[in-house]
């Protein structure tokens, strides 16, 4: 294409210049000017949202209490900066202003508290705070404050004072109603005594009472003295009628009463001398029962003693001349001292030895009536209640007879104590020679322990170990030697609730290791190491063993508890088992068969049809069967019961008829005989010669 000529396109212009990027700047500048303004803007509403929370983390760090000692340090008011301040610091002053508001209040109540009873004080402590107070927090707060603080001083130190005043004023009327209240009755005491200063002490409490009334307005003096008055009138008189009453009598007191009621003081109203005269009444009365009962108690105190005393002559005990001489010098002149003497003279009897008493007795009885002493009645009576203590406690008796001395009570109690046990067999041995000279006086037999003694040794019983217990038994068993002896002994320590450890002491001679068993099964129990067998299952099995072996309650029970131990001690069976006590039984009791078609309960080694055969041949002819028992004897021995009784190996036998074989004694007592292995083959021994004799004599 062919190329035009400019010039065919007009005059030449140049183009213009581009300013739209520079305007473009310009603008941009505008706007960013805006922008600046907006930014501005947002951040000072930010800043001022936030300076509040600013301010008040600013204010907590600025006051913070001291870690020592508590107290409160006012740092410097933090101060704004940048967009918010204003917010900011204004925030800042209000959330120290409240701390300091209360900051300072905390402290003057704490001050006042502290100072309760020493108000100085208080005013001291709390200008020196103010003044530091103020001194620490910032200028624009101090004038709001100082003068706040300083009258929360002041009111701190009226109130504080003013508590103060009135609690010394109430602890001085205090103090001046506790001296009247004590010089009062010091003052009726003088009064009552006629002292010549009880004037004296009352004008004393007069004073005090004026001025009581000072301090307490509300307090009446007049009738506070007036009452005064009123007392030692009333208490001054009431003691002068209980001497007239105790010393004269009833009749006198009331005369007295009498002239006191028609000379009353001056302002003793009526209603009051009604109230006096009741009281002076009561009292005059009541010493008037008293002295009466007194005088009975006193009779009867003296009477009882005097009976007493008899009683312990007609016994024959060892009564002390010094104690003879008060009863008598008591009964002499009056009807009691005919009784005296003849006590004197039935003690005499009383301390004879049984055979001589009941010669003497067998002697009055015969005599004819009219040349009787009139003593008879006396000495059988004397003799019951001499048989009466020697049932209760013999040895005891023998020793208040002076039939044997006592000297080693003590010794023996602490030989048990100190488990002295080697000592204790020899205390023992002499204890039973003395016991033999008592059965001898007495006739009957006497255990070598009184009744207090038996006490002693069944506390002791309990606190032992088994060894303790067992080594116990075994000086009782060294001690008596004599079975019976030792049998009578558990009897009695049965008697005093230790059954288990009597029947356990009566095998100790045969079997000690069981014994020790049986202690060790009760300590097991009392240890709660065992769980113990179901009575009634224990009871059951008991009886399909036994039977009627052995009588009485007492003595199954102890029997039944004993094995129940023995089982408990086996220490190698665990728990114990019902199915285990029939063996226990029989470790107990020995062989239990039937004899005669009753259970009994046999002797060591020896079988049943040799038992039999053995009792069923008794010669009873020639045993201390009482006569008139040998013919149901003969038939008893036979078919009866065969029981076993205290002692090792000891029977008694029972009728057809359930009563026991008597003996020849006097008093008859139940036949015991002896049943034991060297019997039983002596009497077979004796049976094979007499069968080989007929055997010769056939020939």
């Amino acid at each position: 294409m062919a190329t035009k000529r400019i010039e065919r396109y007009g005059q030449f212009r140049p183009s213009p210049i581009d300013d739209s990027r520079a305007r473009v700047m310009r603008e941009l500048a505008g706007a960013a000017g805006s922008l600046s303004d907006t930014a501005r803007f947002f951040g000072e509403k930010r800043a001022a949202e936030e300076a509040p929370e600013k301010a008040q983390k600013a204010v907590d760090q600025a006051i913070q209490a001291d870690p020592e000692t508590g107290e409160i340090i006012f740092g410097e008011l933090p101060k704004g900066k940048g967009y918010g301040k204003a917010v900011f610091d204004q925030a800042a002053l209000n959330a120290y202003d409240a701390k300091i508001n209360v900051a300072g209040k905390e402290k003057l109540i704490n001050l006042q508290n502290k100072n309760k009873d020493n108000p100085e004080e208080f005013l001291k402590q709390a200008n020196a705070y103010t003044n530091a107070f103020l001194d620490s927090i910032p200028v624009a707060l101090r004038s709001k404050y100082e003068s706040s603080m300083r009258n929360s001083v002041v009111s701190g130190f009226e109130q504080l004072n003013n508590e103060f005043l009135r609690n010394q004023t109430n602890q001085n009327i205090q103090t001046i109603t506790n001296s009247i209240t004590t010089l009062s009755d010091n003052a009726i005491k003088l009064f009552i005594q006629n002292s010549p200063d009880a004037d004296e002490k009352l004008n004393e409490i007069f004073v005090q009472m004026d001025e009581l009334k000072k301090l307490n307005p509300k307090f009446n003096v007049e009738k506070s003295k007036q009452e005064l008055k009123n007392r030692i009138f009333e208490q001054s008189n009431i003691a002068n009628l209980d001497k007239i009453a105790e010393q004269k009598g009833r009749k006198e007191a009331y005369e007295e009463l009498n002239n006191i009621l028609g000379n009353l003081p001056e302002g003793y109203s009526t209603e009051d001398a009604k109230i006096f005269e009741r009281t002076a009444q009561e009292n005059i009365n009541r010493i008037h029962s008293r002295e009466t009962a007194i005088k009975k108690t006193e009779l009867e105190k003296n009477e009882q003693f005097v009976t007493n005393t008899v009683d312990a002559i007609i016994r024959g005990e060892n009564v002390p001349d010094d104690t003879i001489k008060e009863a008598f010098a008591l009964v002499e002149g009056t009807e009691l001292e005919k009784t005296f003497l003849k006590a004197q003279e039935i003690a005499q009897f009383s301390v004879l030895s049984k055979e001589e008493r009941s010669k003497i007795i067998e002697e009055e009885q015969n005599k004819p009536i009219r040349e009787r002493s009139g003593l008879l009645n006396d000495l059988l009576k004397t003799n019951a209640t001499i048989n009466e203590e020697l049932a209760k406690d013999p040895l005891g008796f023998a020793f208040k007879q002076k039939i044997i001395t006592d000297e080693e009570s003590q010794n023996f109690i602490d030989s048990v104590k100190n488990k002295d046990y080697k000592n204790s067999i020899e205390l023992l041995k002499n204890r039973i020679t003395k016991a033999q000279i008592a059965k001898n006086h007495y006739g009957e037999s006497v255990p070598p322990f009184t009744d207090a003694e038996f006490n002693f040794l069944s506390s002791a019983i309990d606190d032992m170990t088994p060894e303790d217990k067992t080594a116990f038994v075994g000086f009782i068993n060294a001690g008596t030697e004599d079975t019976t002896l030792a049998a009578n002994i558990y009897s009695k320590v049965a008697s005093k609730n230790q059954g288990v450890f009597a029947q356990a002491g009566a095998m100790y001679s045969y079997n000690p290791t069981a014994v020790l068993q049986i202690f060790r099964g009760q300590q097991e129990l009392k240890n709660k190491n065992i769980t113990p067998l179901n009575a009634k299952d224990s009871l059951d099995k008991f009886q399909s063993v036994v039977g009627q072996a052995i009588e009485g309650s007492n003595d199954r029970k102890n029997v039944l508890e004993t094995a129940k131990m023995f089982l408990y001690g086996d220490i190698n069976n665990g728990q114990p088992n019902v199915n285990d006590l029939k063996d226990a039984i029989l470790s107990i009791t020995g062989n239990i068969q039937n004899v005669n078609n009753f259970k009994t309960i046999l002797p060591d080694n020896v079988p049943s049809n040799r038992f039999d055969q053995y009792v069923n041949n008794f010669d009873v002819e020639n045993s201390n069967i009482a006569e008139i028992d040998k013919v149901r004897a003969k038939r008893a021995f036979s078919n009866g019961k065969i029981e076993a009784t205290k002692g090792i190996n000891n029977y008694i036998v029972y009728g057809q008829d359930g009563q026991v074989i008597m003996d020849n004694s006097k008093p008859p007592q139940p036949f015991v005989f002896t049943v034991n292995k060297s019997l039983v083959d002596a009497f077979y021994a004796d049976e094979y010669s007499a069968i080989q004799s007929r055997r010769k004599e056939l020939r």
